[in-house]
């Protein structure tokens, strides 16, 4: 899928470029820089007068098809530096090293872990939910054309066989969404069977008056059928409710409904591509915008000042108003192999209690362990709550 982007250079021309979405800004900034003959390195590329980062790539840029882009003099020159990998094998091990911006990705792999690097085993390098494979991709791939020109990146190196190759990498798959529940045909409504010794009293019979000529012979009491005379009166017939089958049961473990699952066999629902007249701005959308933005302006024109105690008070009724709106929070804990554990906490659980809930489910509970928020390593012995933590994506 490509895109199109139309960039106003420093002279007044405009220069349209035609790029991937797993492209970078960087390679645009490059390009329209070398059509002008300018240095890269001198300038910006803004969007909405905001300047966007070189190493985003386009799929995730939020730039809508037909972008105007306007290309600016940087504040400071640009610089290349060191820039810090970590390959995250299939084994779970993590490998870091330091390489230089034009190093391609083969000799990356070749410095960092050679035995993986066999073709026969189809090695494929995941950044950013781009695969590159093939030891062509490999030596034609730099860092630089990731967009990685400092800083650190973490890149994921998995082997998958030919047949495989041309799939989307399964990154994060969620939940597939729950079927409508099928109706069994209605069952035909029995008789419900009634003990023997239930009999029905009947009144003594009406016994006919005394005849003044002739007396007769009392008439024998009348026999009702033999029907009636099984059935109670007034027996109701329970009517049988209709049983629906779910199309799958989840199976959770423990007192906090633990689930247990692996991510690389999740499948990915599959999801319809939106055209790209659904991402353009329309003179209503824009209307509405400016609207919004000058109502959120006024309201910070006219926001009074705010004291230390005001502040803290107004925290702490946040606080009260998130802890009784979530009254449970759904925690996921990924491990290397891929695996996830997923346990149910009150927000004003501790972060013992995480730990002490992961250690339950460890094959060697002895085991010295950490867990991390994004880049953050969290600490057992601080006495935080769960929503103190701000434990949320």
């Amino acid at each position: 899928m490509e895109k199109a982007v139309t960039v106003l250079a420093p002279n007044g021309r405009r220069q349209t470029v035609k790029v991937n979405v797993n492209a970078t800004v960087l390679q645009i900034l490059e390009e329209v820089c070398k059509k002008q003959g300018l240095q890269p390195e001198k300038y910006d590329i803004k969007h909405h007068n905001k300047c966007l980062d070189t190493s985003t790539i386009i799929r995730f840029s939020g730039l809508p098809n037909n972008a105007q882009l306007e290309l600016s003099e940087a504040v400071t020159e640009r610089a290349d530096g060191i820039v810090t990998l970590g390959i995250q094998c299939e084994n779970g091990d993590r490998l870091t090293g330091d390489f230089d911006p034009g190093c391609n990705l083969h000799d990356v792999l070749c410095k960092m872990c050679p035995e993986q690097v066999d073709p026969e085993t189809n090695p494929v390098v995941v950044y950013m939910r781009r695969m590159i494979y093939g030891e062509t991709s490999f030596k034609e791939t730099t860092l630089r054309s990731l967009g990685l020109t400092h800083g650190r990146a973490m890149l994921r190196l998995i082997h998958k066989s030919p047949e495989e190759l041309g799939e989307q990498a399964n990154i994060s798959a969620p939940l597939p969404p729950r079927a409508v529940e099928e109706k069994l045909p209605e069952r035909p409504r029995e008789k419900p069977s009634v003990p023997k010794y239930q009999k029905v009293e009947l009144p003594p019979p009406q016994q006919p008056p005394p005849a003044v000529d002739k007396p007769k012979a009392a008439s024998p009491p009348r026999q009702l059928p033999k029907t009636l005379a099984d059935d109670p009166p007034h027996q109701t017939v329970p009517v049988l409710k209709e049983k629906t089958v779910a199309e799958e049961d989840f199976i959770f473990v423990g007192p906090r409904n633990a689930m247990i699952f692996s991510q690389d066999t999740a499948e990915a629902v599959p999801s319809e591509d939106l055209p790209d007249d659904f991402f353009e701005l329309t003179i209503t959308d824009a209307k509405k915008l400016l609207k919004d933005l000058k109502k959120r302006r006024v309201e910070l024109d006219n926001l009074p000042l705010q004291t230390s105690t005001w502040r803290s008070l107004l925290k702490s009724t946040d606080e009260l108003t998130r802890m009784n709106r979530y009254k449970k929070s759904i925690i996921r804990i990924h491990f290397p192999d891929q695996m996830i554990l997923q346990g149910v906490f009150k927000p004003l659980d501790t972060l013992q209690m995480v730990f002490d809930f992961v250690r339950d489910y460890l094959e060697n509970r002895d085991l010295d362990f950490y867990l991390c928020k994004r880049t953050r390593k969290l600490k057992r012995q601080l006495p935080d709550l769960i929503f103190q933590t701000q434990l949320r994506r």
